[in-house]
């Protein structure tokens, strides 16, 4: 296991923590950034 620094560990979310609405926001969210990724992928012909 890796050490982490003080930034990484404030990455971390406690989806148990989270109400509905908060967990379809970051689901919406994640795939918000997955489908801007896969543009870019075919817009730049990467990997």
């Amino acid at each position: 296991e890796q050490d982490c620094t003080p930034e990484e560990l404030n990455n971390h979310i406690n989806l148990e923590s989270l109400d509905r609405l908060e967990k379809d926001l970051l689901r919406q969210s994640l795939q918000v950034v997955k489908d801007f990724k896969k543009h870019l992928s075919l817009r730049y012909r990467l990997g």
